[in-house]
């Protein structure tokens, strides 16, 4: 059975097309999975506290990325730079996720969804850009 939280984002997503699925965790926590502009999105959900939001996504570095170290740098470094978005690496896995966490005063609307994905997707693409040194940043 659904849960009251998890069916208002289930309802909220499916209205605008997202075509959401919800799934439960080890824990019996709900995760809904819906993808957007190609991209798969969790959202986790914690029916205990409705107003905390936790959007998420995360894709495998692979065997390119030597340089771990480097990659956690850039990671901080967006961590710095971004607003509401948390880059975390995760070397065993070898995989960057990209969440936004917030805790808000009512059960988010469908802009503060579509604004976190937004946030999420720009950070997603500056992680994967080359950083510039310093003498190529715009003054």
């Amino acid at each position: 059975m659904v849960k009251p939280v998890a069916k208002h984002y289930l309802d909220l997503l499916a209205e605008e097309g997202y075509r959401p699925k919800a799934v439960r965790t080890e824990n019996n926590q709900s995760v809904i999975r819906f993808k957007s502009e190609g991209t798969g999105f969790l959202l986790f959900v914690d029916e205990d506290d409705e107003t905390f939001f936790h959007l998420a996504f995360g894709y495998d570095l692979g065997d390119g990325v030597a340089d771990m170290a480097g990659a956690m740098s850039r990671a901080n470094d967006l961590n710095a730079d971004y607003k509401a978005v948390k880059v975390t690496v995760h070397p065993a896995e070898r995989s960057v996720h990209f969440h936004v966490e917030a805790f808000l005063e009512r059960l988010p609307t469908l802009p503060v969804i579509q604004r976190s994905i937004g946030a999420l997707l720009n950070a997603a693409r500056a992680y994967s850009e080359p950083a510039r040194s310093a003498d190529q940043l715009d003054a």
